[in-house]
């Protein structure tokens, strides 16, 4: 915890954060669902520093509501 993971294709790992509210849905099932765009989209330079998680505890219990989403 608290270190990028830069190996296992998880760095650098592309989203898309903007598009046009009409060219985009969301599809897929959760908790693999993600947005698909119509049409062409770009990359913009930089890095979004994200901390999923608060501690070791927090981290656990996000895998076991992910873990029971996948159960059903």
């Amino acid at each position: 915890m608290g270190k990028f993971i830069r190996h296992s294709g998880w760095y650098p790992q592309y989203r898309y954060r903007i598009f046009k509210k009409g060219n985009a849905i969301w599809v897929g099932e959760n908790p693999h669902d993600y947005i698909s765009i119509q049409g062409k989209g770009s990359k913009i330079c930089g890095d979004i520093i994200h901390y999923s998680f608060r501690d070791l505890s927090h981290q656990v219990n996000t895998i076991n509501q992910f873990s029971s989403i996948v159960a059903f």
